[in-house]
């Protein structure tokens, strides 16, 4: 069963049953989603749901932490993308929310983001990482006791439909022609359930490879703290603040779902920009950057990401 971190971390850190509470309603939320989609129903308008964190921007006066849920423009009165408001003035979200989870009743403090259907930022021209796509490189870490580098794993095993933990000649290339064995990935195309999951992958390196010193130790970023990507376009660029952490989220129409993403203010990335190490404001990682709705990026937890035997070192 899928765990979210950052909202364990939550429960050491606030009231137990609010913390609870909120866990309880994404899980429902998930539930009904998937059910509907696996019936075969088309007009599903939830693409994710999790914790509204920001006490910085909020719908409702004094910010606060709330449920949350990503949806379709079209059941907010066509509110533009990346727009936050209040769900209760919107009824036409409400009566779908009703129809996901059986009729349940919405939370009276339930917050929307306007969204289109996340996409992964993988690029289909230019200097391949693998199989073809374009992505970034990220962290450096220790796998099994051998060193070994971080990406997203949709861009090292697009087309796979099992989880792979291989060394039989899949590879990863970066933009010099240099490639290595991918031995572990993981993404939203490798599961034939609609479960939140890590979308990475560990690419070998060889042993005289140096950490990135850059790169900071792993952390689990604070609400509104500004995150900064690593690599890929518009380096050095100013970061972007996040305000809601998904515990999950829809992407491509694929099966399986994004697991524990931060979510920022705005974009902080683009088309061949996965796999990006994601930095705080004192140069922590916090995790790597998988991709984006048409206003907002989305960031998956360092401590999601990790399979077992790997770490930062």
């Amino acid at each position: 069963m899928f765990t979210s971190l950052p909202l364990a971390e939550m429960l050491r850190a606030q009231d137990r049953t609010r913390a609870a509470e909120l866990a309880a309603f994404s899980g429902c939320l998930r539930g009904g989603v998937a059910e509907h989609l696996d019936q075969g129903a088309s007009d599903v308008r939830i693409y994710g749901a999790g914790v509204w964190l920001s006490q910085e921007v909020s719908p409702i006066p004094g910010g606060g932490t709330h449920p949350l849920v990503l949806a379709d423009p079209s059941l907010l009165d066509g509110e533009e993308t990346g727009s936050v408001v209040w769900a209760l003035d919107h009824p036409l979200l409400l009566a779908h929310l009703r129809a996901m989870t059986g009729g349940a009743a919405p939370a009276q403090d339930l917050v929307a983001v306007s969204a289109d259907m996340p996409r992964e930022h993988f690029e289909e021209t230019g200097k391949a990482v693998a199989g073809g796509l374009r992505g970034v490189f990220g962290a450096r870490v220790t796998m099994n006791g051998a060193p070994g580098i971080l990406t997203a794993g949709h861009v090292t095993s697009p087309n796979a439909t099992s989880q792979v933990h291989r060394r039989d000649g899949h590879q990863a290339c970066d933009a010099t022609g240099a490639c290595a064995p991918v031995v572990f990935a993981s993404h939203a195309g490798t599961t034939t359930r609609r479960e939140p999951l890590a979308d990475v992958a560990v690419v070998e390196l060889p042993q005289q490879a140096t950490k990135d010193q850059r790169i900071g130790a792993p952390t689990v970023a604070g609400p509104d703290e500004q995150l900064r990507r690593l690599g890929g376009s518009g380096r050095g660029r100013p970061g972007e603040r996040y305000r809601a952490l998904c515990t999950w989220v829809r992407v491509n129409n694929r099966t399986g779902l994004w697991g524990d993403v931060y979510m920022t203010e705005k974009q902080i990335g683009r088309a061949g920009d996965s796999g990006s190490a994601v930095v705080d404001s004192q140069g922590r990682l916090v995790g790597h950057y998988l991709g984006a709705t048409s206003a907002n990026g989305f960031v998956q937890q360092i401590f999601t990401q990790l399979p077992p035997g790997c770490s930062v070192p």
